[in-house]
């Protein structure tokens, strides 16, 4: 009897916790699913095709800043400059076909108006790795930094605008709709 005892007792323990599993692996799923819903239009995904992000323009700045991570691939023959930052006033972009240098440009001459500065960045040596950049424009200057290190600075005393216009992650150009 007391074996017989012992054996419910397991049984019922065994149904108790299948029972809790299966209500844990529900409410997490609903969770999911809930999430997944509620957060869309939160995050970037770019399906290399017509996806940009549009960041407004800001009135009377005079000195921004861009920061951001790339990651260096093996070559791409279909686009031998990658921009990742664009904005009417400059870009930020990789020049080489495998993602292994970075280039910024300040003031970039589309009207003719300004004159324009180049920041080279030096050859990054370790593929597929991420590197994080940051880029600083002043009316005074500019700065480019790769994984931290000052790479190239230049010193402008021309200041063709106050007011940036709108920049675009992930646009060029070609891929609006």
């Amino acid at each position: 009897m007391k074996i017989l005892k012992l054996n419910k007792t397991i049984n019922f323990k065994i149904k108790r916790n299948i029972i809790m599993k299966n209500l844990t692996m529900l409410i997490t799923a609903i969770f999911l699913l809930t999430s997944l819903a509620t957060a869309q239009d939160y995050s970037l995904s770019f399906d290399g095709d017509d996806d940009y992000v549009d960041i407004p323009n800001v009135n009377s700045l005079t000195d921004f800043s861009y920061l951001g991570w790339f990651k260096t691939v093996g070559i791409n023959q279909d686009n031998a400059s990658q921009i990742i930052i664009n904005t009417q006033n400059g870009m930020i972009r990789s020049l080489t076909t495998n993602m292994e240098s970075i280039w910024a440009f300040k003031f970039g001459q589309r009207d003719g108006t300004c004159p324009g500065y180049g920041l080279d960045g030096e050859s990054v040596v370790n593929q597929d790795q991420w590197h994080h950049f940051a880029y600083t424009a002043t009316e005074t200057g500019s700065k480019l930094y790769i994984d931290g290190v000052l790479v190239d600075e230049t010193e402008e005393s021309v200041s063709c605008q106050s007011n940036y216009s709108s920049s675009f992650i992930g646009w060029h150009g070609a891929n609006q709709s």
